[in-house]
């Protein structure tokens, strides 16, 4: 449901990727709606192994929101 939604608005966006500087032309996402009954972890891999953090979404929605928005949209890829 909230991966869905997410998906959904970068689709809307149109955001061309390979632009330069497209980083700083985001939109802010809409917050999503997520599901009281799921466990949401971002998992990010590093030059050291990967990292699994568990999201909080009933404590912050927009925060947890916006980390999976700029995930899929690969805002973090490349990052040093």
């Amino acid at each position: 449901m909230a991966i869905a939604s997410i998906t959904e608005f970068i689709q809307s966006q149109g955001v061309d990727t390979s632009q330069s500087g497209w980083k700083t032309r985001l939109t802010k996402p809409p917050q999503a709606e997520f599901d009281p009954d799921k466990t949401y972890y971002w998992v990010l891999e590093t030059n050291v192994g990967p990292m699994k953090l568990k999201l909080l979404p009933d404590e912050a929605p927009m925060h947890v929101t916006s980390t999976i928005y700029l995930t899929e949209m690969g805002f973090y890829d490349e990052v040093p």
